[in-house]
């Protein structure tokens, strides 16, 4: 804690010395608590620093606004005396006694009831302020409806029989893909072609020729020949030339053209291919091409973009 100092001389002092030793003036006292009785507080201490207490002064307010209340009142009893025409009898109370009061209520006892009353509030603590609690509104019970008159309910119609929905069988998801330039047709004709049996193949060589009633096919990776005719049919045969055999099969050459190798091979084998097919138109060709195997069918693609659908009951379409 700091050193006293004097105010006459200024010198420092200790703490709990009462007169300077120096000059030997009396030194201030601090601000003594109204709790412990400390009086060493500073002069500026707004809390005891011996037990806590507070030592703010306390406030006027609470005792002029009683005293203003109370004069509020004396002048409001006044008035209502006055209109109740009892002032009179006040007045009358300086010489003679009213009715119903004793002969030593006067003005000037009553004046100095209420200066007592008065003095007494001021001296006193203002009560403490307790919130009145807010009254809730009771909600009014609201007007019961008059009742509405009850409808008789129509009569239902009897429900109608509703037919099972069909089962519509989802299409079962192939084990292999199918090939992507192939899935739009595949789409359109997956009930007759089924699943793939084997994977798409592309860079595929293929051999073809035109004839007056048809085309027909040959495939390296597998070896065979296909004999597309024009009324919608098709067939399949195994290419049984081989290399050192003669290059026509029947005959020579001729206008037109005869069909060598493999071609010519089953043209002049076979009776019946002859006769659907016809004579040849042109010369064969070869070019790469695209074909995957489904269980009811195939599709071949030739190098030209062409897209042919061979199905399993021996009919086929482009």
């Amino acid at each position: 804690m700091a050193n006293k100092q004097c105010p006459h001389c200024g010198h420092l002092n200790p703490t709990a010395a009462a007169l300077c030793g120096e000059c030997g003036q009396s030194l201030p006292v601090g601000r003594p608590c109204p709790g412990c009785g400390f009086t060493d507080n500073p002069s500026r201490a707004a809390y005891c620093i011996q037990c806590g207490a507070s030592l703010r002064r306390r406030s006027l307010i609470p005792f002029i606004w009683l005293g203003g209340l109370a004069l509020v009142l004396l002048l409001a009893g006044a008035i209502v005396l006055w209109q109740a025409g009892l002032f009179e009898e006040w007045v009358s109370g300086w010489f003679a006694p009213s009715v119903g009061r004793p002969a030593t209520a006067t003005i000037v006892s009553l004046v100095e009831e209420t200066y007592e009353a008065t003095l007494h509030a001021l001296t006193t603590s203002p009560p403490t302020h307790t919130p009145i609690p807010s009254s809730t509104p009771t909600q009014s019970p609201s007007a019961t409806p008059p009742p509405t008159a009850t409808q008789l309910p129509t009569a239902t119609p009897p429900p109608t029989a509703t037919l099972p929905p069909t089962h519509t069988p989802s299409p079962t998801p192939c084990a292999v893909a199918v090939y992507g330039a192939f899935s739009r047709v595949w789409q359109a004709n997956a009930d007759q072609l089924g699943c793939p049996s084997s994977a798409g193949k592309s860079g595929v060589w293929m051999a073809e020729e035109d004839f007056q009633r048809g085309r027909v096919f040959w495939r390296e990776d597998n070896d065979k020949i296909y004999v597309l005719y024009s009324n919608g049919s098709w067939e399949r045969y195994d290419d049984i030339w081989r290399e050192g055999d003669p290059v026509f099969t029947c005959g020579t050459q001729s206008s037109p053209p005869t069909p060598l190798r493999g071609f010519g091979k089953v043209w002049c084998t076979y009776s019946n291919v002859r006769q659907g097919l016809g004579d040849a138109t042109n010369s064969e060709w070869g070019e790469y091409g695209a074909v995957q195997d489904f269980s009811g069918g195939l599709i071949l693609q030739t190098g030209s973009g062409r897209i042919y659908i061979f199905y399993s009951d021996g009919t086929w379409r482009q």
